[in-house]
């Protein structure tokens, strides 16, 4: 076993350098070393967010779901348990587990049902995301997730001008974002405005290369037009 005085230093270290598969060793043969570690609720979180970063989204569920067994006080891990099925395609086990969370914190509550809504979304059943979004207690404006959710309902319906208005008064909230400017660019795409379309792929472009520099490497917009 590591030393006590170096296991958290190591462990955070690794997870900083994205290194999930080294931090699952460690903790997996601490785990097998110490009988009491079995249902340490620090070694059972780091399983699950690590499994869940490399994408075994159902071996995260798994550790989420033990947590959610021993330590179901913290409402957080009901969350991340739902999260990780809808992630992993298991979208009845994710709806069943969200509607049996007896979740109250009304922030928790509010990401279960726009989680409901996306996994609806995501099987085709736009109507029934569409009850669960309308079913929120926050409808309003300033409310990003409904915002996002109906600009998406919106854009499955072929309304493309509603949901590009919906997710640019969306971003014009919270900033830029990389996927919110991607899907202006593909409502642009649908109206055949080119133009603004490959503004904004560039734009796109441009904030990621800054980030890494490589990405504009052989980049230009209009190969999404070739």
């Amino acid at each position: 076993m590591l030393p006590v005085s170096n296991k958290t230093e190591t462990i955070y270290s690794l997870i900083c350098d994205c290194k999930y598969q080294e931090v699952i060793d460690i903790l997996l043969n601490e785990q097998s070393q110490s009988l009491n570690n079995n249902q340490s609720r620090s070694i059972l979180s780091l399983l699950a967010y690590c499994y869940y970063h490399l994408q075994d989204f159902e071996s995260a569920a798994a550790y989420y779901e033990k947590l959610t067994k021993y330590y179901s006080y913290v409402e957080e891990y009901r969350v991340y348990y739902v999260q990780s099925l809808w992630k992993a395609g298991l979208y009845d086990d994710a709806i069943r587990a969200s509607q049996s969370s007896h979740i109250i914190t009304p922030k928790y509550q509010q990401q279960m049902l726009f989680m409901r809504a996306s996994i609806k979304y995501e099987i085709d059943d736009i109507n029934g995301s569409l009850s669960i979004l309308n079913s929120s207690q926050d409808t309003n404006d300033n409310n990003i997730d409904y915002m996002i959710g109906k600009g998406c309902i919106f854009f499955k319906e072929d309304k493309f001008i509603e949901a590009k208005k919906l997710f640019i008064q969306t971003q014009n909230i919270i900033g830029f974002r990389a996927d919110l400017a991607y899907n202006i660019a593909v409502c642009h795409y649908m109206l055949k405005n080119y133009e603004e379309m490959d503004k904004i792929i560039d734009d796109i472009i441009s904030k990621g290369a800054k980030k890494n520099p490589n990405l504009s490497v052989g980049s230009g917009s209009n190969l999404l037009r070739n």
